[in-house]
């Protein structure tokens, strides 16, 4: 799917945007909106694969939430070490406007040339974003992993996916579900 919009906080270019990705758009303020598109364009003129990894990408796995900020993992391509620092890129942006961008660098058990994209606009698969809840472990995150399980995740494929990468996550996992129903 192709999107697009001009916007009085900045010109945004047409995007090919993965699935769910159209709708979590729809549904977020126009500046957060503005944020991950404008993010998105420079991420992917700077040629640094990435996929949404946060509160837009749990509204794209089909649980629609507010946020304010938007998340990327993208492995470590948008920093570049100065002596013993790491430090963004230049182009690569923290904010746009007054929306943070954050970037998550690596997941364990990931690879991120299976799920990162340079062009299009997605979000991580449901797995790993599951996994990457577990590991925050902050209260709003195991929310998001009981409604990503409702919405449609499914828990056997979650397991089996979680033990193949971090099988210490599993426990946490099968006890947050039996609590959260």
């Amino acid at each position: 799917m192709i999107d697009g919009r001009t916007s009085r906080e900045g010109s945004v270019e047409p995007h090919e945007l993965g699935a769910g990705v159209a709708e979590a758009l729809e549904n977020v303020s126009p500046k957060v909106k503005t944020g991950v598109l404008q993010a998105h364009d420079a991420l992917r003129k700077l040629g640094i694969p990435h996929a949404l990894c946060g509160g837009l990408a749990v509204a794209a796995h089909g649980y629609l939430r507010a946020t304010k900020d938007v998340d990327f993992l993208t492995g470590e391509d948008v920093y570049e070490r100065t002596g013993a620092m790491l430090i963004h890129r230049p182009g690569v942006p923290v904010f746009v406007g007054d929306v943070p961008v954050d970037y998550v660098p690596s997941v364990p058990g990931v690879n991120l040339s299976e799920v990162l994209r340079v062009d299009e606009l997605v979000a991580v698969p449901v797995e790993v974003l599951i996994q990457m809840k577990l590991i925050a472990g902050r209260p709003r995150d195991r929310l998001d992993v009981v409604e990503l399980v409702n919405a449609g995740a499914d828990p056997v494929e979650v397991e089996k996916y979680l033990q193949r990468v971090q099988p210490a996550l599993v426990r946490k996992l099968r006890n947050l579900l039996e609590r959260g129903r």
